[in-house]
């Protein structure tokens, strides 16, 4: 038994120059979290990035860097987002605004970009771009957080396989969009 936790922690990772090409790192970042979890069997289980960017609204520059380098990797994005409601992805529909707290001393205002893809494997991955601020004020639409969670296909449950059956992929030529009929300029 003990030789199976060390196996499982000496697979674990921190390293973030140990990333798959999932897991998409802008320059320059602050605040970098990267963990790469296997299971007790050493099968992968979660990866998932965080950092904090410089990049001023409504970052096509990001967007497109980042949707770039996933495609070429073999991702493919999907039209709907695995939540409770399923709301259109941000690569249809593009930033969406959302409030926390809303009524509370600490209400947020929350300008997010987010998006799902999956790969040949049955791999989600999924990609938050935010920028978070009181929402009485000061706006801060320059200091960007950007998260990655990859969820191997074995951990893929089922109802997230069904909807994304039921939501089905965005077309290959789609680009991504800033709004809906707005689509981001990527130069290739």
């Amino acid at each position: 038994m003990v030789s199976m936790l060390v196996r499982r922690c000496n697979r674990n990772s921190t390293d973030v120059r140990k990333r798959s090409p999932a897991m998409v790192l802008i320059e320059p970042a602050d605040e970098l979290v990267y963990y790469d979890n296997y299971d007790e069997r050493g099968k992968p289980e979660l990866e998932g990035i965080s950092y904090l960017v410089t990049a001023s609204y409504p970052a096509s520059e990001i967007i497109c860097e980042i949707t770039q380098h996933l495609a070429k990797n073999g991702w493919r994005p999907l039209q709907r987002i695995h939540n409770d409601v399923a709301p259109p992805s941000s690569y249809v529909e593009g930033w969406r605004v959302r409030i926390s707290g809303k009524g509370l001393a600490n209400e947020r205002h929350l300008d997010a970009w987010d998006a799902e893809w999956v790969n040949d494997q049955g791999d989600l991955l999924s990609y938050t771009l935010a920028y978070g601020y009181p929402t009485g004020g000061p706006v801060d639409r320059v200091s960007m957080r950007i998260g990655g969670i990859k969820t191997p296909a074995a951990y893929v449950t089922s109802p997230d396989r069904a909807a994304t059956a039921r939501g089905g992929e965005v077309p290959a030529s789609e680009p991504p969009h800033l709004a809906p009929g707005e689509p981001v300029q990527c130069t290739p």
